[in-house]
């Protein structure tokens, strides 16, 4: 009896600070130290027959209870004041655990675990309640988003209306330059311009990409969350169905610790119902704000198309000049190439020969590195950003794929889709193979080839140079071979630099084609695990229910229309009434059915018998006997 009373008194002890606005005294405050309980009011002594009479009302006790009101503050008073009822009960357990009779029933455990389950309750509903608070406010507004976006899209949209008017406006600064000459300096910055438009308009398109996967998912989302909300609707009127189950309880209750305990237990219920009423508020506004993300996610995708047309459109026009602008100094470089051949063919003066010569030979590599950069410029088929996204998804889709294939079970039309899916993985193989994999492949041979033959004349250029000098000192007189040698020495530094930068346009190519064929490669090896994947279950997969009584019964069904349809046939046929005049095609038709195969036969056998009577008797001669 003494530490039942110690555990009661633990008990309301503990929650004594937190009953709220409601003051009123508890009929007996438990005294720890003496193991009995005193009156408040008075000094009697109460007799054990007056505990149950003394006990509080479920009522009583609702001011230790959360209610709709309750905020952070009283949740962490109760969760402190658990804690603390926690530590005291293990430590009055531990120091009465050598005696075997001190609780018999297990009430301090029992108390320990509804305080520890309470704690839980009290961290959940705060979770709950974070999640309402920060969906309902959250760190970016959507709907200021989406104002803002709209301001873009209003101006995105006007200077789209002017670029249409006159598209040179998209143009940027450096090839606005009209200059009569062009340089490799202008064009090179043209280039590094073109790169960089470039790639603002795959990382739009990327983003584009991206937008339009994080709509999907929010709409898939809101969808989860207006379900959800109607499993949280159904446990809430579960958990409020059991109110008068769980107050029953308490009034039940015989003994004073049965009583503490159930007031506890019913203390972690009206929490229980706190979470179940938050927990609708925190799903709808979820839901809320999904559906605000989305119509800013709409308004966002509006502006990045606009930002997309407006980005092509630029990169359009900047390979339109940089194009042209790249064919008139081919222009310029063919026209000098050709002076210099007709100065090589009228000079007589060796030096200046070779000179022209060389120059020719220059002309004709600076004309190839303008190609190579028109080439490298201009060619986006194979954009290892856009491959990249492809890769992505398609490892995505895989891993979507085997989600779909564990819920399989539970839902019957995955099983349709999952088939559906098995049966074009093989020509989306073949196109891929086909098209990307045989272009990437193509391109990266060739630039391999031709970035090799660079490197290799770069290393041969020593060799042969030092033949043409000797070739040339030997035509000139001592005096002129200084002169000479400063000129070849010219020419094979500006040949140097000119296949410098055509190696460094090659492996720019190549580093951008391998980078294509991998991703190309990657995306391959997801489609090829999904098609052995799909290849693994999809024989396996149930997509329709099994044989019983549900599949018997459409057979029956069958059955009985077939022979119904059968013995109106036969009534058709016996009824005279439904006989017609024989018409003379279906005579001849008749005749013709049983006429030609009796004459066929008839015919066969005539000539099996002929050919046997026109066959020679054959003599056959049996040999000696030995």
């Amino acid at each position: 009896m003494r530490s039942r009373m110690i555990i009661i008194g633990l008990v309301f002890i503990a929650f004594e600070p937190a009953r709220g606005d409601d003051d009123r005294p508890s009929p007996a405050v438990p005294n720890v130290a003496a193991g009995r309980s005193i009156p408040r009011a008075s000094g009697v002594k109460p007799n054990p027959a007056s505990v149950r009479s003394q006990r509080p009302s479920p009522i009583d006790i609702s001011t230790s209870m959360p209610n709709s009101e309750t905020t952070d503050r009283e949740a962490e008073q109760a969760r402190v004041a658990a804690l603390g009822a926690i530590d005291r009960l293990k430590e009055a357990a531990a120091k009465q655990s050598g005696d075997p009779k001190a609780d018999p029933s297990g009430m301090t455990s029992k108390f320990v675990d509804v305080l520890q389950k309470r704690v839980e309750l009290i961290d959940k509903w705060r979770k709950q309640r974070d999640a309402r608070l920060a969906a309902l406010h959250p760190q970016v507004d959507p709907k200021t988003q989406a104002e803002e976006q709209k301001k873009e899209l209003a101006r995105l949209e006007a200077k789209l209306k002017r670029a249409e008017a006159d598209l040179t406006t998209l143009l940027p600064e450096v090839f606005q330059v009209n200059s009569a000459t062009i340089d490799d300096a202008l064009l090179e910055k043209m280039k590094e311009a073109l790169d960089s438009a470039r790639n603002d308009l795959d990382e739009r398109k990327t983003a584009d990409k991206a937008l339009d996967d994080d709509f999907d998912k929010t709409k898939r989302d809101v969808e989860a969350l207006k379900a959800e909300r109607i499993k949280a609707q159904r446990t809430l009127e579960s958990l409020e169905a059991q109110m008068g189950d769980k107050q029953a309880a308490v009034a039940a209750a015989a003994r004073a610790d049965d009583v503490a305990l159930a007031k506890q237990k019913l203390i972690n219920y009206q929490w229980e119902l706190r979470i179940a009423r938050e927990r609708p508020a925190a799903i709808e506004a979820r839901a809320a704000l999904g559906t605000e993300l989305g119509c800013a996610f709409e308004v966002q995708a509006k502006v990045l198309d606009v930002q997309i047309e407006l980005a092509t459109k630029t990169v359009e026009q900047m390979n339109k000049r940089y194009k042209s602008l790249l064919d008139r100094r081919r222009a310029d470089l063919q026209a000098a190439a050709v002076r210099a051949e007709r100065s090589a063919e009228k000079s007589k003066d060796p030096i200046e020969r070779h000179r022209a010569k060389r120059s020719v030979e220059l002309f004709e590599l600076e004309q190839q590195i303008l190609i190579d950069e028109q080439r490298a410029a201009t060619n986006v088929y194979l954009s290892p950003q856009e491959l990249t996204v492809l890769a992505d998804r398609a490892e995505a889709d895989l891993e979507h794929l085997k989600k779909l294939a564990n819920e399989v079970e539970r839902d019957a039309h995955i099983a349709a889709r999952l088939n559906h899916e098995f049966r074009r993985m093989g020509s989306n193989r073949s196109a891929r193979v086909r098209d990307d994999l045989a272009r990437a492949s193509f391109q990266l041979n060739y630039l391999e080839n031709e970035l090799t033959e660079v490197e290799r004349t770069l290393l041969d250029d020593a060799r042969e140079d030092r033949f043409e000098l000797e070739a040339l000192l030997s035509a000139i007189p001592e005096s002129r071979r200084k002169a000479a040698r400063a000129v070849v020495d010219s020419i094979e530094a500006e040949r140097r630099g000119l296949l410098d930068r055509r190696r460094r346009v090659l492996e720019n190519m190549v580093e951008r084609a391998e980078s294509a064929h991998k991703q190309i490669v990657r995306r391959l090896r997801a489609i090829d695990e999904k098609y052995t994947f799909l290849q693994s279950r999809v024989f396996w997969i149930r997509d329709a229910e099994p044989l019983g009584a549900e599949s018997i019964e459409p057979l029956r069904r069958e059955l009985v229309r077939v022979v119904g349809a059968v013995d109106g046939i036969f009534d058709d046929v016996v009824d005279r009434s439904m006989w017609r005049r024989t018409s003379s095609e279906f005579v001849a038709a008749v005749a013709l059915a049983i006429v030609v195969p009796a004459a066929s036969l008839l015919l066969g056998v005539a000539l099996r018998r002929r050919l046997e009577r026109s066959e020679p008797v054959r003599v056959v001669v049996a040999p000696p006997n030995s």
